[in-house]
Formats: structure tokens, sequence, C-alpha cells
């Protein structure tokens, strides 16, 4: 009888244990245990932009998410609209409008958040199909330039600072990701009207930021999208060019990650999940 007590006491202590063990390393966790909400966070606020076309947007299924975000769990917030507003960013669950997609916000958050050690907001704008250089052969609803990436900006930040500001919260620009160039490639924008856009629409926003050394990733369109394609070498230049130019710019490749060939030209979660990493590492 004595014995069957001390077994029992020892196998309720183990399993205590465990259970602790699990909770300590955030599996199981609430991400709030150890993150504040947002209105009751420090001010400024670490804040970076992540923008373009559609790979700047989740556009994998999330069913191959790395695990090191759901072991960490970094404090991590994400504005996408003013429906949604300032929330936690849940990868795979509030990425996108669409549930069960994800892109370099899951990547990006966390390598943020592990080299600063603090709270991270992430905001995205990004236009789907959209070129930084207009094609005047093209249905106007798909001719998205440069000025349409400008006012999106423009506009949804003013609503991002109108919420922070509601919150008594004042945000720190810290930096950009540019995730385009894919939908220039296809109707001959030659590298030096490409850089030159690139260039106007960086320098626009920082000047509107009032940041003008944030720093800023260029993602590098991949070699494997339409590799014989001369539109395609262009852009790259393009990129190439101007983040040689800019001292606050920097590429960042991706060839060893082609697309998904069920999604080109879009990214498998793997391949997201990298180029957050490295869009994060010059930031």
């Amino acid at each position: 009888m004595q014995t069957s007590k001390i077994v029992i006491v020892v196998f309720s202590l183990l399993l205590m244990v465990v259970i602790f063990g699990f909770e300590k390393n955030g599996v199981g966790s609430d991400i709030q245990s150890h993150c504040c909400p947002f209105e009751s966070l420090d001010s400024p606020i670490r804040t970076y932009i992540i923008a373009g076309q559609s790979n700047a947007s989740p556009m994998a299924p999330a069913d191959n998410l790395n695990t090191a975000y759901e072991n960490v769990q970094p404090c991590v917030f994400y504005y996408k609209s003013p429906i949604t507003g300032i929330e936690f960013l849940e990868p795979g669950v509030n990425s996108s409008t669409i549930s069960g997609v994800v892109g370099l916000e899951a990547s990006l958050g966390y390598s943020l958040y592990k080299k600063y050690q603090e709270p991270i907001l992430l905001f995205r704008y990004s236009i789907g199909g959209s070129a930084l250089v207009p094609n005047p052969f093209e249905n106007k609803v798909w001719s998205v330039g440069k000025q349409e990436h400008i006012l999106s900006l423009r506009k949804n930040m003013g609503n991002l600072m109108l919420e922070a500001n509601a919150n008594g919260k004042n945000l720190s620009m810290e930096g950009m990701v540019w995730v385009q160039g894919e939908k220039d490639s296809g109707y001959g924008v030659t590298d030096t009207v490409y850089r030159e856009e690139l260039t106007e629409l960086v320098e626009h926003t920082r000047n509107f930021l009032g940041t003008p050394d944030m720093p800023v990733s260029i993602v590098r369109i991949n070699a494997s999208h339409d590799s014989d394609s001369l539109g395609v070498a262009w852009i790259r230049k393009a990129q190439e060019d101007f983040t040689a130019m800019d001292p606050y710019a920097f590429l960042i490749n991706m060839d060893d990650f082609g697309y998904d060939p069920n999604s080109i030209p879009h990214y498998t979660a793997e391949g997201y999940w990298e180029m957050g990493i490295r869009a994060a590492d010059p930031l």
C-alpha cells in the first residue's frame, strides 16, 4: 500500500514537470502570457512595412509552417486593414483575409523579435498583380503603378497611425521589405525605367515617414521566373543597381528557392519562411 502511494506521488510530480516544461517552452501556452495587449505596450513600437505585389501577401498553404514560430510564439502584431485593425499575428489564421495561407510575415516577425527582444508591429500593404510601371496597353483595373502604391501606403499608414494614436502609442518606422517586379518583367520595362521608379517610391516612402535612413530589403525576382525573358533580366538588373546605389537598400536573393510549381510565380511555405529570415537580417 505504501509503495503504491509513493508511485502515485512520483508519477504526479513527473506529470507536473512535463506540463511545466511544455508551458515554459511555449507549446500550448497563451501568447499573451509573455506579450502584453497592444494598448499596454511601451511606446514607440518597432514597426516594419511589407509591400509590393502578391508575393508580399500570404499565398502558400500554412500546413508546413515552420514550427519554430509556434514554439517561440514571438510578440508580433499585425496590421493589414482598418477592418481587422491591429491584432496578434497568428500565421495561417489572420495573416490574410483568406484563412489557411501564410507568407513572409511569419518568419519576418519571428526573426525581428528574436533580434531585438521587443514587440514588433508588421504593417502590410500589397496590391496583387500590380506593376511599378503601369502598362498603357493593359486593362486599367490591373494597370497599377508607382502612384497607386504610394497612395495605398499613405492611406493605409494613416489608418494605422490613427489606431495606434487612439491607443496612446507612437510608432518607430524601422524598415521596409519590397517584394515586387514579376508584373513589370512581362511587358518590356527596361532596367533604367524600373530603377528610376523604385528609387522614387523608396524616397517618397522615407520622406513621408520622416525616416531618410530607413533600411529597405529588396527581394529580387526569382531567376526561374521565365528565365529566358529579357524583361526578367532587366528587372533583376534594376534591383541590383538600385541596392548598389542606395546605402540603406539591401538585395535579398531567393534564387535557391524556386516558385511553387502549382502556384507560379508564388513560393511554397518553406520559401516564404526563408524569405522572411533573409529580409529581416539587414533591418
